[in-house]
């Protein structure tokens, strides 16, 4: 996940060998010093990529169908913040990788999905919050 040239949220996910799987942009560009919340969740083959202001809903930004690859059979590293030689010139903070749709996000490809931000910590045992 990325900050592209443009400023545009972007997030692609590559097989070692090269392979690209999923290649995903926003439609908008991410404002300077400005806090954001992003997340990126894949629902079977459905895959959307949210945003938005800290204390604010997330809102569906992209949206791809064509996940392939068996979440088992993942053999690249995980790059946050980097894509290539591209990196994002932002702080980030409280990073969380889950196995499991802690939002209940279903990403549609009209974009109407959204995500309500908790107000407290996420309980990775329960999924609650």
């Amino acid at each position: 996940m990325s900050r592209d040239a443009t400023g545009e949220l972007s997030f692609d996910y590559q097989r070692s060998e090269g392979a690209s799987e999923i290649h995903m942009t926003s439609s908008g560009q991410l404002a300077a010093a400005t806090w954001y919340n992003v997340c990126f969740v894949r629902k079977g083959n459905d895959c959307g990529l949210y945003y938005g202001e800290a204390g604010s809903a997330l809102s569906q930004v992209a949206f791809d169908n064509v996940w392939t690859v068996d979440p088992a059979g993942f053999d690249a590293a995980v790059e946050i913040g980097r894509w290539s030689t591209n990196y994002i010139d932002a702080r980030m903070e409280d990073i969380v990788i889950a196995r499991q749709n802690l939002f209940d996000a279903a990403p549609v490809s009209g974009l109407t999905d959204t995500i309500t931000v908790p107000a407290g910590p996420i309980n990775f045992v329960t999924g609650g919050f």
